[in-house]
């Protein structure tokens, strides 16, 4: 399965968010098994740093990993 995505929002700072990507989802037996996630990261991390500075603790939180 292939989503193709676009996350658009206002950051606390009023600066834009305009992030884009696609997941590549494999299933097997109706289950997911293998995700592959494009996304521009640097992108990512700079909201995540501007959520931060606005009291999001969550933002810094180490990643979940399986």
């Amino acid at each position: 399965m292939i989503i193709r995505w676009s996350a658009v929002q206002d950051l606390p700072d009023d600066s834009p968010y305009d992030n884009r990507g696609v997941h590549i989802i494999r299933l097997r037996w109706g289950k997911v098994f293998d995700i592959d996630a494009t996304e521009d990261s640097q992108l990512v991390a700079a909201g995540l740093q501007i959520w931060a500075r606005h009291g999001v603790k969550e933002a810094l939180a180490d990643p979940i990993l399986s």
